[in-house]
């Protein structure tokens, strides 16, 4: 059976991707949709949230180490950018989702 790894450079790449569609998810089953929107239990959005966070700094930061050492080019800072971006919101909706006690 073969082994397939993941390198470093990719993963800013696949941290995107994944990261869009946790937050596509997010944004869409949310509860705030009233009674006719699918909703989560709270746990598995805190739980995505959560991934979504760690998953877009990492390759965020990945990402900017890649652009540091070797050349630039605009896929990655895209990439990047992206990540930097989508990483901070998926901790202000998990913020969001904690009830207030």
């Amino acid at each position: 059976m073969k082994q397939y790894r993941i390198n470093r450079a990719q993963f800013p790449y696949v941290a995107a991707i994944l990261g869009g569609i946790l937050l596509l998810v997010l944004l869409l089953t949310d509860g705030s949709h009233g009674d006719t929107g699918f909703t989560l239990p709270l746990l598995t959005l805190l739980l995505i949230s959560e991934f979504g966070c760690i998953a877009t700094a990492i390759g965020a930061w990945l990402g900017i180490q890649q652009l540091m050492k070797s050349r630039f080019t605009l896929l990655m800072i895209a990439v990047s950018t992206a990540c930097a971006m989508m990483a901070p919101t998926f901790a202000v909706l998990g913020a969001g989702y904690w009830p207030h006690y």
